[in-house]
């Protein structure tokens, strides 16, 4: 679980948890928090996933902080994206928290663009593919998220469908820091990183989910709730930009490696 799991954890005024959690996780919740099982187990009875969303509902109509606390593969096959549209359609306010594992196709990205990029280098002597992987894979991420936002049908398959754009998305980390570091010499790295991540974190992480949000809540009056998949497409488009950038870097890219001070 992520600190921002624990953290939502620690302030819901109800959780309802399925069966796939482990119960330790719940001795984590405030004492006063009320505590409802909703798990579905095969030939056992269960909830039916209709009352499940009902209760969600109605609980959040009551002004009260829930968590619903899934585990495994909650948007692939625990009917995670139902829910969430379920409560989109009835006009309360969510917030998705993914846990540890909704990273894994991230890291995997990192390690193949870190370890494509180094092996096309040293293969070609060209160095701009430290530049042009970050640059395909950015593209490349387009069309399968585009595919995922408007044309996946269910949560399962848009689940699987996220996963590329996913991993793609991974490519550009490794070959960035590295070049980073190669153009300033080894004085100045540690503030480079500094500043690179913070420009990553203040536009990828701030200024992204806003501008999403906010296109969303523009498009919703006219497009009910297909508001967010045309918000979310639009702010994919901005790789394009990204590409361009990348581009322009190849331009300059073994002048700068070169004049790098020691």
């Amino acid at each position: 679980m992520t600190l921002h799991g624990l953290n939502a954890l620690r302030q819901a005024d109800v959780i309802i948890y399925d069966a796939l959690v482990d119960k330790s996780i719940l001795s984590w919740a405030s004492a006063n928090t009320e505590i409802e099982y909703a798990g579905k187990r095969g030939g056992k009875p269960s909830p039916l996933q209709r009352d499940i969303s009902l209760r969600l509902i109605e609980l959040t109509r009551q002004n009260k902080r829930v968590l619903r606390l899934k585990g495994g593969d909650p948007f692939v096959f625990g009917r995670g994206g139902e829910e969430a549209q379920t409560l989109v359609q009835a006009g309360v306010p969510l917030r998705i928290i993914p846990g540890i594992s909704a990273g894994i196709g991230g890291l995997a990205g990192t390690l193949a663009g870190g370890w494509l990029s180094d092996k096309i280098s040293e293969k070609t002597g060209n160095r701009n593919w430290y530049i042009w992987i970050p640059l395909i894979s950015t593209l490349a991420a387009v069309p399968f998220a585009i595919n995922t936002f408007l044309f996946m049908d269910s949560g399962m398959a848009a689940a699987l469908s996220w996963a590329l754009p996913v991993f793609f998305g991974g490519f550009y980390l490794a070959p960035c820091i590295a070049m980073t570091h190669g153009m300033v010499g080894l004085r100045m790295r540690a503030l480079s990183s500094a500043v690179l991540f913070f420009v990553l974190n203040l536009i990828g992480l701030g200024l992204g989910p806003i501008l999403t949000g906010y296109v969303a809540d523009l498009l919703t009056p006219q497009f009910g709730i297909d508001g967010i998949r045309y918000a979310m497409t639009l702010t994919i488009l901005v790789n394009i930009w990204c590409a361009f950038h990348y581009f322009m870097c190849t331009r300059t890219l073994k002048e700068s490696l070169d004049n790098a001070p020691a």
